[in-house]
Formats: structure tokens, sequence, C-alpha cells
């Protein structure tokens, strides 16, 4: 991804709130002279740009601080029509308790993120046998998560005891360090199934040489625009990341990448981003597995990004918000997970 073109937008971000930001702290710190005032900006926006920098979630912090504080000020501008002014300075009290509360989510935002759950899901398809799929999405390896989150991964996969184990996309990201991923491919391998472990592209982890390499020395097959029939009962479809159509290198047509497949057999599509989900029904996809979202990941995000399961007479699909993070180790909308779902013969 190439991140240049967000720039402007995060400076435009950072010069905008940390003014408005600032200008609310400072009433906390009343300055008496020109010169105060001066230090007072410039370190004020060298803090800003170090946590911005550094992935701080403090930036988070600030940002929610942000956030409550414009709903407040809308409140308190109501309030005057109404002379209620007084009662609502009190509870504001200087931005205090703004700045106390947006402390508290920062603190659950990063236990949430470290606290992964399983997820669980029943679908029924036509199977004439019951099976367990495990799958994670979005885990962005190197920049939230390092080598010591590879244990527990593998240990609660084999806890499962799965009859397949999916990595869904952006498993690793942009930034993760060839050592990290080596370590990440011989660690996945140790994952124990009946039928395989797969792996599909995300948009932050496209397919490289080196990375076919490394996952197929360990026993983990990539699916790239390619099927599997697994146990002569159904297909798993794996599709290359959507963003390929941007970068000039496009992915096979859903339409064409089933056209040869036997109608006989249901059909499990592993897509990264949840798109052509219609075009996917239509299609007669039995169950579509996806992640990328993230739930949101922060609060209120969550409003405006798909997640969880939907069912539409013999489709299904499945979003997962993913294992780890993206940005920041901090979450508040939804919550990292492992998602087992459970494959059941139709009644």
């Amino acid at each position: 991804m190439d991140y240049r073109i967000w720039i402007l937008p995060i400076l435009l971000m950072l010069l905008v709130g940390g003014y408005y930001f600032g200008r609310k702290i400072m009433v906390l710190f009343p300055l008496n002279n020109k010169k105060q005032k001066i230090v007072y900006w410039g370190f004020l926006y060298l803090i800003l740009t170090l946590i911005l920098t550094r992935r701080s979630c403090f930036l988070i912090w600030i940002g929610y601080s942000i956030f409550f504080y414009v709903i407040f000020d809308g409140i308190l501008f109501i309030s005057k029509k109404f002379s209620k002014e007084k009662f609502f300075e009190k509870i504001y009290y200087k931005g205090i308790p703004i700045l106390l509360v947006s402390f508290i989510i920062l603190i659950y935002g990063v236990y949430n993120a470290g606290h992964p759950v399983l997820k669980k899901y029943v679908v029924r398809l036509p199977v004439s046998s019951d099976y367990k799929i495990a799958m994670i999405s979005d885990l962005h390896l190197g920049t939230i998560h390092g080598e010591k989150i590879l244990d527990e991964i593998v240990e609660k996969a084999n806890n499962l005891d799965a009859d397949l184990f999916i990595f869904a996309g952006d498993i690793f990201d942009e930034q993760t360090s060839l050592k990290l991923k080596e370590k990440a491919y011989q660690k996945f391998g140790e994952i124990k199934t009946k039928y395989g472990i797969y792996y599909v592209e995300g948009n932050h982890d496209l397919l490289t040489n080196e990375m076919e390499e490394g996952f197929f020395e360990n026993g983990i097959q990539v699916l790239a625009d390619e099927e599997v029939l697994i146990n002569g009962e159904f297909y798993l479809v794996g599709r290359k990341d959507k963003r390929r159509e941007m970068l000039g290198t496009p992915r096979i047509e859903l339409k064409t990448l089933l056209k040869d497949l036997k109608s006989d057999y249901p059909i499990i599509l592993v897509d990264h981003q949840p798109t052509d989900q219609e075009l996917a029904s239509s299609l007669n996809v039995n169950l579509h597995l996806s992640g990328h979202t993230h739930a949101g990941q922060i609060f209120p995000l969550n409003f405006a990004m798909q997640y969880g399961y939907h069912e539409e007479d013999d489709y299904h699909s499945i979003v997962s918000s993913g294992y780890g993070a993206w940005g920041f180790p901090f979450r508040t909308a939804g919550k990292s997970e492992m998602v087992l779902i459970q494959i059941k013969k139709e009644k």
C-alpha cells in the first residue's frame, strides 16, 4: 500500500485536531505571556508527532478526548438556549472528566485487543458428515503482535481439533520482517488438522514467491484463485485479493473461477475482503468467508463496517473481526477472535 497518499490528510488532522485539543488543555494550564504560549504549542506538536510516528495508543486517547470535547461543546451550546449552561459546565469542569473517561476507554481498548476470543458459528450445508473449520484473519504480524503470539495461535488451533485451518488474509503486513515471516511459516506448520492448512492472501500481504515457498515448505497450501476438493465433499476456493485490480494484476473473475466446479459439491469461498457477495450468492456459493473489516476496530467505525454472520436462502457469509488489530494495539469495536465454523449436515 502506498502510504504517501495519507500524508496530507494526516498532516491536516494533526494540525487541526492538535490545535483544538491544545486549546482545551490550555484551560488547565493558563499561560501568562507570548513566550510561554510559543513553548507550549511547540512542545504539544512535538509530542503529538512522536505519538503519531510511534503508533502510540495515546493518540487514541487524544482522539477520543477530541470526540467527547466536540460532543460536549455541542451540548454546552444548546444548553445556553435553555439557560442550563451552568449545570453542564459543572459536569464539564474544565474538561477533566472527558480526559479521565477517554483514559479509561484507552485501558479497555488495549486490554480488549490483546485478549482474543473464540467465535463459534454453526452452518448447515449439503454434506454427509460434520466438519470443523478454524480460521483467523488480520493478524498483521509484526505491527501489533510479535513472535510470542505464534505459540498462542498454534496452541489454540490445536485445541480445537479442526478438520481444516484457514488463514484468511493480512496475516502479515508490509512491515513484517523476513525473519518473523520465517518463524511464522514454521510455527503455523505445527497446526494439526485432518484435511490441511490453507492460506489466502489479503490486501496487506499480497502473495510473493518467497511467501509461497515458505508456506509450501511447512505444509501450508496457498489458494490463489484456486480450489481444492475436501474429502470428496465440498470445494474450498481461495481468491486473490481485490487490491490486485488497482495494481494492474487483476484476479480471475469469480464466474470464471467457479465455472468448471461440479455442481454436486457445496462451495466454500475464502475472499479476504467481503466483496462480490451478491455475485457469489447467484453463483451458488454456499459459504463465503472474509475478514478485512476488523469489525470497525474503533468505535463508532463499527457502524460502517460489515461483521458477523449473514444468511439468505442457501447462501451463508461470515466476516471475521480478525485476530489482531491494525495501526494500534487497541480495540473498542468488537473483539479480536479466532473463528470456529461447525459445518453440520442439513436436516
